[in-house]
């Protein structure tokens, strides 16, 4: 495309109680995603263009190529993430680099090299960003990713079978390095990793599952980026086939309870683990009617509140078995939720995640089914209740916010969340989605509390509902993005608004719906008015679409390209040469393209004087 420059402008080209006004889940089959046959283990929700439409990735195992599913507006479209064949099984997704782009990280069984990809000319490939890590050849179940030292560097875990020694990468100045060799023994083989801050101190420790006679593992964040291996607890004395841990608040005390997965490819199963987190590296071990007293191979467990009613469920897949969904109805008690759609197909599930992929305010489940079977999307009906959610974005703390801390107080008490990359066995749920809050019928938020690793705290009141707040470290609210239920503003009824109320009340409707207007229709609203003359008016639109994405470079660049033709031009130099420096990293995909941008605004510095 083309864009032709004229003296005209431009052609276009809490806790809850449990009586809330709502209290059922239900699922469906998804009508908009046809699942394709591998033996997938690892699964992943990510919202790569961050349009709160998740895309999502099944890694598979036998020399397969993995699947990747691009999502347009709910429509979960298929793919391949490359054309590398692999024996792929666990998945972290994070921006290692702090680029601006997520990098895919993959746990590789059979002793081929742990792969990762990011995103090159529009597409994933192999990285040569991180040839440190080339030569991680083990037979590698999970990975995890999370900052150690709190510093904004990421490191990585990858949990080892067959007796293999865990692979731990320390970030330093020089790229990664592996520590900590003397804990990481092979004398057992571990399945599942996941990072969380079990001791409260602000620093994420480490689970790591272990299969057969031996326990499971914890160890310390030491703080300065070793770890140390925690030896003198009653609840390391349990000992299962563990495939996972998955931490949550499950009581809504301010802490991380513990859910452990247990059972297997074969055999008749075992009893899962449930812990109460009692503070200070102390589990108690809960026996729970209908969740810890019957044997099963439970592979992977989700947190998540799917009917938005305050509490944390409980989604649980299982090899050879039918998945079971666990509602948290409060006080340690959870119901087993009868879906119809999880019996429909056979299931051969090793991991599961969650992220709301059709942008409806409630999460949906995707799990990868083993021994080539079809991979499964579950759409959430349940009946609606209120909800709120945030998206994160560190700036002293890593990019992802991984390790952030959230605690939302309402007048019915407060909620508990942590940001982690990974959780379970394979899997990973997307990054807002775990910053998802269930209000009941709540129509207003108190507060809510942003701790993050940096130690930066980020302090919000009188939040409405059913919204996406995009938060950034040390700068708050950057955005706030309503469901695709919302009326969006076309580019013609812009047009017609400005045209009959002027553009005073247009600013002003503008800042009172932002949810309803989107970036593309009023960058298109003032190109076409400014084509025809208006460039005033249209200046004042694209000052809008700028307040609102602080981070667009076409909206930035047009408020030069129009101070430049009215004669500003010390205002028009500074103007491009910040859209020079945001299109790099700029998050808001529009039909102006990177090339352009740069092209267009080198040339019209070089004519101003």
């Amino acid at each position: 495309m083309k864009i032709l420059f004229t003296t005209t402008f431009a052609i276009f080209v809490c806790i809850i109680n449990v009586s809330g006004q709502n209290a059922s889940i239900s699922f469906i089959k998804s009508s908009n995603f046809i699942g394709n046959g591998g033996i997938s283990g690892g699964v992943a929700w990510v919202d790569f263009e961050e349009d709160n439409y998740p895309e999502l990735i099944f890694t598979n195992w036998g020399l397969q190529k993995n699947h990747f599913y691009s999502n347009e507006d709910g429509a979960l479209v298929f793919g391949y993430l490359s054309p590398i064949e692999g024996n792929y099984s666990g998945i972290a997704i994070a921006d290692l680099d702090a680029d601006g782009i997520e990098d895919i990280l993959t746990a590789t069984q059979q002793n081929q090299s742990n792969y990762i990809f990011t995103l090159s000319k529009g597409e994933y490939v192999l990285s040569n960003k991180f040839s440190e890590l080339d030569n991680s050849f083990g037979d590698s179940y999970s990975v995890s990713v999370f900052d150690a030292e709190n510093d904004g560097d990421l490191e990585i875990f990858y949990a080892n079978g067959l007796f293999q020694p865990d692979f731990f990468f320390r970030k330093t100045y020089n790229g990664f390095i592996k520590g900590n060799e003397g804990i990481l023994n092979g004398t057992s083989a571990s399945f599942g990793v996941s990072s969380a801050d079990i001791n409260s101190d602000g620093y994420q420790d480490i689970f790591v599952a272990k299969k057969g006679v031996a326990p499971n593992q914890i160890l310390i964040n030491k703080k300065n980026g070793d770890f140390e291996l925690l030896t003198d607890r009653a609840f390391l004395k349990d000992i299962g086939n563990s495939n996972g841990g998955t931490w949550c608040d499950l009581d809504n005390d301010n802490d991380l309870d513990l859910f452990v997965a247990n059972g297997g490819f074969q055999g008749g199963g075992e009893i899962d683990f449930l812990y109460v987190n009692e503070g200070n590296f102390n589990l108690k071990r809960l026996f729970v009617e209908g969740l810890t007293e019957q044997n099963y191979n439970s592979m992977s467990a989700t947190c998540a509140d799917f009917d938005n009613d305050g509490f944390m469920d409980l989604f649980v897949s299982r090899y050879k078995s039918t998945p079971i969904l666990y509602r948290n109805i409060g006080g340690w008690n959870f119901k087993v939720v009868d879906i119809n759609a999880f019996r429909e197909d056979p299931t051969y599930a090793t991991g599961n995640a969650v992220g709301d992929y059709d942008f409806d305010g409630d999460l949906d489940i995707a799990i990868a089914n083993w021994e080539n079977l079809n991979n499964e999307v579950f759409e959430n009906t349940s009946a609606p209740n209120n909800w709120i959610r945030f998206r994160l974005e560190g700036t002293e703390s890593n990019v992802n916010g991984i390790g952030t801390q959230l605690t939302l107080y309402t007048q019915k008490g407060h909620q508990f969340r942590e940001i982690v990359s990974s959780h379970g066995f394979r899997s990973q749920s997307e990054y807002s989605a775990q910053g998802h809050f269930g209000l009941s019928d709540l129509n207003i938020i108190d507060s809510v509390k942003i701790k993050w690793p940096s130690g930066e705290t980020t302090h919000l009141q009188n939040l409405s509902v059913n919204l996406v707040y995009t938060i950034t470290e040390g700068r708050g609210i950057q955005k706030k993005t309503a469901p695709s239920t919302v009326e969006h503003f076309s580019t013609g009824l812009i047009i017609e608004k400005l045209s009959t109320d002027g553009i005073e009340s247009l600013s002003a409707e503008i800042s009172s719906k932002p949810e309803s207007f989107e970036l593309q229709a009023l960058l298109d609203a003032g190109i076409t008015i400014g084509g025809v003359g208006n460039v005033m008016e249209a200046k004042g639109i694209f000052n809008k679409a700028s307040e609102l994405y602080p981070k667009s470079s076409e909206a930035i660049f047009w408020i030069a390209f129009i101070d430049s033709l009215i004669g500003q031009n010390q205002q028009a130099k500074e103007g491009f040469k910040l859209s020079l420096k945001l299109v790099k990293k700029d998050p808001y995909p529009t039909k102006l393209k990177r090339e352009e941008i740069i092209n267009t605004s080198n040339y019209e510095l070089s004519k101003i004087k």
